[in-house]
């Protein structure tokens, strides 16, 4: 308590517990002030409590949350830290007008995680086994206790497959790529077609402007028919490129899916990844011949 007022003659005296609080707040106030978010600092275990530990920083209290003892899920606090442990903290968050310190105790601890992204790394090529499919994609285990997944889109070169269960199985061996790592989020991104050529690298030299091609019919929109060349290379007639003499509403009034067909290749479109193709410039142009004719 502070003395507030002395009277000597009634031999009285008057305490305040009430202005030693207010100035301890104020002293945990400006030392809260004093630090700064990432600092690193050393205390003491006060208590420990199912939602995680107190510690004193040089006279404030500070909180660990459960969640920020361990990189692994932790059940029971006092299985990690003890009442009078000497510790080092990280500062996670400072709120000075109510005197709350957030502190971090795993962030000082080596990321479990950060092994496999050592062992792991970008670009690299692996073999795993197929552990689930998924409707957008597959997991797939490169280690007991390490997985990832390989998204729909990275299954092959070109339009990806309607269901990933029309490529693979559970328990099949797959070649991947790693795409990215998140320490963090304890993620990896799988790659299945980057472990096999892209086969548009080579799209100029083998569907230059004129060539012949043979194709399937595969599906329509309402402007034209998407055929397969070959795996992860698609092309595209447009209705209007079916025939010189004639015009169709729709593809389909001429064309059959899984119809083989020759085709001559217009163009490449790179960023579409498509190659457009034609069947009517398989043969010459009749209205070129009347119009000779005329002349």
């Amino acid at each position: 308590v502070k003395i507030i007022k002395l009277n000597r003659q009634r031999k009285n005296i008057v305490v305040s517990r009430k202005e030693v609080i207010e100035a301890e707040l104020e002293a945990q106030r400006m030392k809260l002030l004093s630090m700064k978010v990432g600092d690193v600092v050393e205390g003491v275990v006060k208590n420990v409590t199912d939602f995680g530990v107190f510690v004193d920083v040089g006279g404030v209290d500070g909180l660990i949350h459960i969640s920020d003892l361990s990189w692994t899920k932790v059940d029971d606090p006092s299985s990690i830290l003890k009442p009078g442990d000497q510790v080092k903290v990280k500062v996670l968050d400072i709120d000075p007008e109510n005197n709350r310190l957030s502190l971090g105790y795993k962030q000082l601890q080596p990321h479990p995680f950060e092994q496999v992204a050592k062992k792991y790394p970008i670009g690299s090529l692996h073999k795993g086994t197929v552990k689930k499919i998924l409707d957008f994609g597959v997991i797939v285990e490169l280690e007991p206790g390490v997985e990832g997944l390989v998204h729909i889109t990275e299954m092959r070169w070109g339009k990806p497959p309607v269901h990933p269960s029309e490529m693979v199985k559970e328990g099949d061996k797959v070649d991947v790529v790693v795409l990215n790592v998140d320490i963090e989020k304890q993620r990896i991104s799988l790659g299945m077609k980057q472990a096999t050529p892209d086969p548009w690298s080579l799209i100029d030299e083998k569907y230059a402007e004129g060539t012949v091609v043979r194709g399937t019919i595969k599906d329509f929109d309402s402007q034209g028919a998407f055929v397969e060349l070959e795996d992860g290379i698609q092309g595209y007639l447009h209705v209007g490129d079916i025939s010189w003499t004639k015009k169709y509403k729709s593809p389909e009034e001429a064309l059959k899916r899984g119809q083989k067909l020759r085709f001559k290749v217009l163009s490449t479109d790179k960023r579409g990844r498509m190659v457009i193709l034609s069947l009517k410039h398989m043969r010459p142009n009749p209205w070129e011949e009347i119009e000779k004719t005329l002349l």
